[in-house]
């Protein structure tokens, strides 16, 4: 199970990025110019 494992986390992370920058930028309208 460890390569699917691998496989999933990768993919949660790639998604997740965006997910949380957009979040951080939401929550945080300071960064916005």
């Amino acid at each position: 199970f460890a390569e699917p494992t691998s496989l999933d986390v990768r993919h949660v992370e790639h998604w997740n990025v965006p997910k949380m920058a957009l979040l951080k930028q939401i929550f945080r309208p300071s960064r916005l110019p």
